[in-house]
């Protein structure tokens, strides 16, 4: 019998650069930065793997660090951690719902 090689799937590849360069741009030049948003065909699952899943991750990761430099427990730190990544996602969520339900009130597609 021949075995076969597990499959792996392929892993996540971020890339900061260019998270990094559209954050500036969209911080510096807000205005002209969403036509390059309205032109781009992405689709919501690409949007929060590429960007929300990352800087979701900022904030709790930070909080992590400093429990444990600061003397924390580590397992209520790592806890912690997950639920504000949690909340993070969710509240990521909740404002794309909100504003695509607020939209068409103020004449926005």
């Amino acid at each position: 019998m021949s075995e076969q090689p597990p499959q792996t799937t392929p892993a996540m590849k971020v890339d900061f650069a260019k998270i990094l360069a559209r954050l500036t741009v969209i911080s510096l030049n807000p205005t002209g930065f969403w036509g390059t948003v309205r032109s781009d065909n992405e689709d919501i699952a690409t949007i929060y793997r590429d960007y929300l899943v990352v800087l979701g991750a900022i904030t709790p990761i930070c909080g992590f660090v400093l429990s444990i430099v600061s003397g924390g427990a580590i397992l209520s730190s790592l806890v912690s951690m997950g639920v504000h990544y949690g909340l993070a996602i969710g509240f990521y969520f909740a404002g794309a719902v909100l504003v695509e339900l607020l939209g068409p009130r103020f004449d926005c597609t």
